[in-house]
């Protein structure tokens, strides 16, 4: 079996049990008798770890050098991917000034298989880290 599909398969069985968060509510597998159903005109929005978003990456876009920096690391991204896939919203968490426009253009062009929690898409908030690594820039 492929990585992909392994990491398909994991997020398949360990959703249920992952601890998601919905404008501020926890919840294990689903809401417990005493949390209100969220109403149907909200978006709901689950936080999925790097890792399990890393296993619904489809497209992922190598960033760009800008011009002749020669910088290694890494910028550290909250992100919000939409019922689509597609990243609505980043926010910049870490990383060296200079490599950030490059990572956020990035991972802008990333996309994700869509997310389902108790049988309904939404929206997931994760972390999206988008590496420099030591002589990529040369070889651009």
């Amino acid at each position: 079996m492929t990585r992909r599909w392994l990491c398909v398969l994991a997020v398949l069985i360990l959703a249920p049990a992952l601890v998601c968060s919905q404008q501020g509510v926890s919840e294990r597998a689903g809401p417990s008798p005493s949390t209100p159903k969220a109403d149907p005109g909200h978006p709901r929005r689950v936080r999925v770890t790097e890792s399990l978003s890393r296993g619904l990456l489809i497209k992922k876009v190598d960033p760009e050098y800008p011009g002749d920096v020669n910088i290694e690391g890494s910028v550290v991204l909250k992100a919000v991917i939409d019922k689509t896939g597609k990243v609505r919203k980043l926010k910049v968490i870490s990383g060296h000034p200079l490599l950030v426009p490059s990572a956020m253009d990035a991972a802008r062009q990333w996309r994700y298989m869509p997310w389902i929690f108790n049988g309904e898409v939404v929206e997931m908030e994760t972390q999206i880290t988008v590496g420099f690594p030591r002589g990529a820039s040369s070889s651009r």
